[in-house]
């Protein structure tokens, strides 16, 4: 731990609940932390931010949720977007992001606790890549408050998740070992999404289906 507290800079947080299947998926990110970021490949996101790069305000501050070991951060630097806040409450993903991108603000916070650690309204976009799709059905709306208590009204949001209607679990990455933990997936319809958005104040402006290793679902929203 004494080397992981070197790496990254970060406070006592308090992680609220979680249920099995969360804990089981962190658990899963961490015990493959270093295999997982040496080969996942590089993020393409040139067909889905143009809503980004004209609708925010100049130097915006973004909060980038489930930001494991800085994966989005190339794209944030294409969007000409220089700060920004990562959270993940996996800390083994946030120690090699720390190492990765020194300069970068990773914090190993959970989802649910977002209104413990940053007043109300204070950042002006959210960046959510393939991260809500472990959140446990039943409590997506409470993820998404959490995320709309901490941006601004008229604050633009991103958000990607694997299409369909399916809950599973698989390993991480390409990885099959019986002896490694394997995280929970829940798929998501434009449907099904878009009630639990709009409870959450946050408004669909685009949305479309890409097929590429398995459909996704890309949705950009606004705060209301």
């Amino acid at each position: 731990m004494d080397n992981l507290s070197n790496l990254v800079n970060r406070e006592r947080y308090t992680m609220s609940t979680l249920e099995t299947e969360e804990t089981a998926t962190i658990a899963a990110y961490n015990a493959i932390a270093e295999r997982y970021a040496d080969e996942a490949e590089p993020l393409h996101a040139d067909g889905f931010i143009h809503h980004f790069r004209a609708g925010m305000p100049p130097d915006p501050l973004m909060l980038d949720v489930g930001c494991g070991f800085g994966r989005s951060i190339p794209i944030f630097g294409d969007m000409g977007i220089r700060r920004f806040v990562g959270i993940d409450p996996a800390e083994k993903l946030v120690a090699i992001g720390k190492r990765y991108w020194p300069a970068a603000d990773f914090r190993i916070i959970g989802v649910y606790d977002l209104s413990s650690h940053f007043p109300q309204e204070h950042f002006d976009a959210f960046w959510a890549c393939t991260t809500l799709m472990h959140i446990p059905r039943h409590r997506m709306r409470e993820a998404l408050d959490a995320i709309r208590n901490v941006i601004k009204r008229g604050a633009l949001g991103f958000i990607s998740v694997p299409a369909g209607e399916q809950t599973f679990q698989r390993w991480v990455g390409n990885h099959a070992n019986e002896v490694e933990p394997r995280l929970t997936v829940n798929q998501w319809t434009l449907e099904t999404f878009r009630p639990i958005l709009a409870a959450a104040r946050l408004s669909i402006i685009d949305n479309l289906s890409w097929q590429e290793d398995g459909e996704m679902l890309y949705i950009s929203v606004e705060a209301r």
